[in-house]
């Protein structure tokens, strides 16, 4: 427990960064060995980099522990994983069978891996054995899969016939502990009274089935790989029919011109009537209509304008100075756990970024020595949190008595009260509509 209690307060005191990585090899209560790179360390496990993915495991799991170096974590080899034959529900067997065929490469999705069909699994482990005997018991397939070599057992299940459920269940092949469930909706296609699975529609959500079932987070491009690995068919384009033929018109005999009729005999043309010519009447002359009378509309007289009383110009009020930070205010500011709030106070840009950079490399450098030589938990915390404090206050104080030297020592006090003098003011006219008739010029005597 010791041993355990040392390791969570040296990865907790040594941040894991792009310079300066850390490296460990865990020995974990469910069978498995990892060699992994430090992401981070919190108060509930750590967040480890494999080869395969990403992680994250619990301080309960830790069985053992161990330091390496770089070159040892890029030396280590690929994992074996193989893969049980499909269970189904009835209804489903067709759609299980075209998963056997091309879940192997959604699997090899997973960098660094080696990955077993159930085909060559069977083949490894001799006739004496059938994986189809294990009927998806975990336990019987990790005694085979150890048997051939594998390092983890994915057993896919499908459920629901109407909308087919994968399952992808996990299982360390040494052990037959469980690393973790994966579920993924399968796209089925169907035509021809037929249905089929969609390799290409289904492919990214098998996948990320495949990193749940291995306890795994995927560190890469995940549906761009699998885009890549089952591309889409090409689309059928249905060849275009010749369109048909118009039908021939009908042939329609001509008809034989009628004959002509003789042209009948004129006749003769009958009298006019005489029509006796009326004498125009005189014109009446129109009565001359009387005019409106209008009458003259007498001109308005214009409104004299309006002189307004000169007013005397209010009096302007004092003004106060701006009061300026005192040094007692921002001493009392440097207690508080803030790196430059004195400076910051002060408005001295040159003692907050002074002040800033002393206070988190000092409080740094004084959490890793603490880490490198506490030799328990209890003994990192206290140092851990008051030697940064104390280092911080220290230099909020220094930083806000330079500050106010440099700044305000010979800063003069500003006026708080002026003096006024007399003076001339000119103002508008304005006639009852408001408008702007003139000006006037107003003395001011005090």
């Amino acid at each position: 427990m010791r041993t355990l209690l040392f390791a969570a307060a040296l990865l907790a005191s040594v941040p894991a960064s792009a310079q300066e990585r850390e490296y460990r090899t865990l020995r974990l209560n469910d069978g498995r060995t990892l060699t992994a790179a430090v992401v981070a360390s919190t108060a509930d496990g750590m967040e480890l980099e494999l080869p395969q993915g990403l992680t994250k495991i619990g301080y309960a799991q830790l069985v053992d522990l161990g330091i390496i170096s770089a070159p040892d974590y890029e030396r280590q080899g690929p994992v074996t994983i193989a893969i049980a034959p499909a269970g189904a529900v009835e209804g489903l067997e067709g759609i299980a069978a075209e998963l056997d065929g091309w879940l192997d490469r959604a699997v090899g999705l997973v960098p660094a891996t080696t990955v077993l069909r159930a085909t060559a699994w069977q083949q490894q482990i001799g006739g004496g054995s059938s994986l189809a005997q294990c009927a998806g018991a975990p336990e019987c397939l990790a005694g085979l899969a150890a048997t051939a070599g594998a390092d983890f057992v994915l057993i896919p299940s499908l459920t629901d016939v109407a909308r087919p459920l994968l399952k992808l269940q996990g299982v360390v092949a040494s052990t037959g502990a469980a690393l973790g469930d994966g579920q993924a909706g399968l796209v089925v296609r169907s035509g021809g009274g037929e249905r089929g699975l969609d390799a290409s529609a289904s492919s990214t959500s098998v996948a990320q089935a495949v990193f749940a079932g291995l306890d795994l987070r995927p560190a890469i491009d995940l549906q761009a790989a699998a885009t890549a690995a089952f591309p889409p068919p090409p689309p059928v384009v249905a060849e275009a029919e010749p369109a048909p033929e118009p039908p021939a018109e009908p042939t329609v005999a001509e008809a034989e011109p009628a004959p002509e009729p003789e042209p009948a005999a004129e006749p003769e043309p009958a009298p006019e009537p005489a029509v006796a010519e009326a004498e125009p009447e005189p014109a009446l002359e129109p009565e001359p209509v009387p005019e409106p009378a209008v009458a003259e509309a007498e001109p308005e007289p214009a409104p004299e304008p309006a002189v307004a009383e000169a007013e005397s110009a209010p009096e302007p009020m004092p003004t106060r100075g701006k009061a300026r930070p005192t040094l007692g205010r921002a001493m009392a500011l440097g207690a508080l756990p803030v790196p430059g709030i004195s400076s910051a106070y002060l408005k001295d840009p040159a003692g907050f970024l002074a002040s800033v950079a002393s206070s988190v490399g000092a409080g740094w450098v004084t959490v890793w020595g603490v880490g490198r030589t506490a030799r328990t938990v209890e003994g990192f915390w206290a140092p851990a949190v008051l030697a940064p404090y104390g280092i911080n206050t220290a230099i909020n104080e220094v930083a806000a008595a330079a500050g106010y030297q440099r700044l305000y020592k010979d800063v003069p006090t500003v006026q708080t009260r002026q003096t006024l003098r007399p003076g001339t003011a000119i103002v508008p006219l304005l006639d009852e509509r408001g408008r702007t008739t003139g000006a006037a010029v107003v003395f001011t005597l005090r």
